[in-house]
């Protein structure tokens, strides 16, 4: 074949190809990072079907900060990421994640001092948390409404940071302290309980409604306020019995008389006079010296009607203590008839 003859084949040869399906004909490029993949993937350059990247080789590429790519399964909890679709790894595959800020609002940033990050966590080039809350070694106590009852907010406060939507629905909510008592006594100094040795017997009040502990200068020094009984200087003759052996200036009971001081004095005779304060025993007694008050002429034993007859007289030695009467004088208004006794009777006649 001579040289016009090579020449017209060259040229039939190029316009077959250049007619051929142009299917066959198609090429996929690949950016120079992916120069280097294996075999497996570069043999489907001149495929007519795109090529997809099976997810577990997504860390053989990298996002644009140098990073490996990750599955979608792979993805970090609370983190959001970037889709890395290209003729290659198709859509299988995510870089550039970061954790989300709109639900991991706080870091070292925002949440330090007084506040640790608590909560979920998430981490991408810094730690992140959906809740700041106090912390604790700080601030150990939060109302309850027994063992924390009463804090003591003079030494400082502080409120958790839950999230951004978080509303305080009432005033301690979230608050912590450093001091939190379960009544108001520490606020207070020399106190005592009540029945303790230095208060055995009580006071008269708590020293505050909330703490139930005794003022030591207000303790009571003896039991006398259990009783109600009236002072022993109330007792007219004394008190016989106190109300507690503690309480010696209440009585439980009063003498009835002054007998317990006062002698007997009665004689075999009996008795000629008692105690004005103690009827059972005698003052005065009886002695016998006779008087023969007839021989006195004291010879009625009673005194007649509108008559006077005078003192009567007595014999010390009647133990029956009779009396004796003698004719005297009629009252006034009487005339005397006869002068001399009647049946037991002066003749005093009225005018």
């Amino acid at each position: 074949m001579n040289g016009k003859s090579w020449g017209l084949l060259s040229v039939a040869l190029l316009s077959f190809f250049a007619l051929t399906d142009t299917a066959a004909a198609k090429t996929w490029f690949l950016p120079d990072y992916m120069e280097k993949l294996p075999n497996t993937y570069r043999d489907r350059l001149n495929d007519a079907d795109t090529p997809t990247l099976a997810a577990t080789e997504c860390a053989r590429f990298k996002d644009s900060a140098g990073n490996p790519l990750r599955a979608q399964s792979e993805i970090p909890s609370g983190q959001v990421c970037t889709r890395y679709p290209n003729a290659v790894i198709g859509k299988n595959c995510v870089g550039n994640c970061k954790c989300d800020t709109t639900k991991f609002i706080y870091d070292s940033s925002n949440c330090n001092g007084n506040y640790v990050l608590a909560g979920s966590f998430c981490s991408d080039t810094t730690k992140r948390a959906t809740q700041c809350l106090c912390n604790t070694r700080l601030f150990p106590y939060s109302y309850n409404g027994t063992t924390c009852r009463f804090p003591d907010e003079s030494l400082g406060t502080c409120r958790d940071k839950k999230s951004g939507s978080h509303i305080v629905q009432q005033y301690y909510d979230g608050l912590h302290f450093k001091k939190c008592y379960a009544d108001t006594c520490w606020k207070y100094t020399d106190l005592v309980e009540k029945g303790s040795a230095t208060c055995k017997w009580g006071c008269p009040s708590w020293v505050d409604p909330d703490c139930p502990k005794c003022k030591a200068s207000t303790c009571y020094t003896d039991d006398c306020h259990l009783y109600d009984d009236p002072p022993v200087s109330s007792c007219k003759y004394g008190c016989e019995e106190t109300s507690s052996t503690i309480c010696t200036s209440k009585c439980a009971k009063c003498y009835e008389d002054n007998c317990r001081n006062r002698k007997d004095n009665s004689t075999e005779l009996g008795c000629q006079k008692y105690w004005a304060d103690c009827p059972s025993k005698c003052e005065t007694g009886k002695t016998c010296s006779p008087r023969d008050c007839r021989a006195e002429g004291y010879t009625q034993t009673t005194c007649p009607a509108n008559a006077n007859c005078g003192t009567p007289c007595t014999d010390p030695c009647d133990e029956n203590n009779t009396k004796y009467y003698k004719y005297g004088t009629c009252n006034t208004g009487y005339i005397d008839l006869l002068n001399y006794w009647c049946n037991g009777a002066v003749k005093c006649f009225w005018k």
